[in-house]
């Protein structure tokens, strides 16, 4: 990407304004989440997202001078701004200034998959689980009015670069699977065994809260239910971590 020549200085001020952006509030009322380290930002910059401003060291502006140009602020600022402004304790590259998508009501084209958030409350577990459903192809994600900010900064950090990829929708999803014709699967301590299950090569998979699993409401409307089967003492398994064998299954039979 073609750089200012000269680098604009970071105040004081507007590093205490960025700041705010780790804040739900703030980040909707200024339309914008905060993005850290290059691997993402590069995510976001490479699939043509809008980006606000961009913030780093002069090694972080390097990194990206092979990047399509962007027609936006540049400031240079210390790793110490850079750690107060963002989420990790440590940054000594660069935090982009991303505009928050345009959410549309999503519907899966023929022989698409999609995946359902039912109150999902840990952001590094909503991240994660992003990760997994891009690496899988999946790129319409369903989050409950319940589940936590998608562009909480821990979930954005855990996401690695996927929200540049994912097409998220907050909504209820009562209201839009009764609405639906595609199968819908949920993913219980009592479904049918994975290994024997067959998954639809469309449809909807719902993962649940990390302790009460799908709501009551939710399970009422699935079509099928799908249980990984358990060979040791654990009771369950972390959410992301049973997405991540779900969706790899889902893939294998419908690759």
């Amino acid at each position: 990407m073609t750089l200012p020549t000269q680098l604009l200085p970071l105040s004081k001020t507007k590093a205490g304004v960025l700041r705010k952006l780790q804040q739900k509030k703030y980040r909707l009322a200024q339309q914008a989440f905060l993005v850290e380290g290059v691997k993402p930002i590069t995510a976001f910059l490479e699939a043509g997202h809008g980006i606000q401003q961009l913030i780093g060291t002069e090694d972080f502006f390097k990194q990206l001078a092979t990047l399509p140009s962007v027609d936006t602020p540049c400031y240079l600022a210390t790793p110490d701004t850079l750690a107060y402004v963002g989420n990790f304790s440590t940054n000594s590259t660069g935090i982009a200034v991303v505009d928050l998508p345009v959410s549309a009501r999503p519907k899966l084209d023929k022989g698409e998959k999609g995946l359902a958030l039912a109150d999902i409350r840990d952001p590094g577990n909503l991240g994660t689980i992003l990760r997994t459903a891009c690496w899988y192809g999946i790129t319409k994600v369903l989050f409950s009015p319940t589940t936590v900010d998608c562009f909480h900064p821990k979930a954005v950090q855990a996401s690695m670069g996927a929200l540049a990829h994912v097409h998220c929708y907050y909504t209820d999803l009562a209201t839009y699977f009764t609405a639906t014709r595609r199968p819908i699967v949920g993913a219980t301590l009592s479904g049918k065994p994975l290994h024997t299950f067959a998954m639809p090569p469309t449809g909807w998979l719902v993962i649940g809260n990390e302790a009460r699993g799908i709501p009551a409401n939710l399970q009422a409307l699935l079509t099928e239910q799908v249980a990984i089967p358990s060979f040791g003492p654990m009771e369950s398994l972390n959410a992301a971590v049973a997405t991540a064998v779900l969706c790899d299954n889902w893939q294998r039979q419908h690759a």
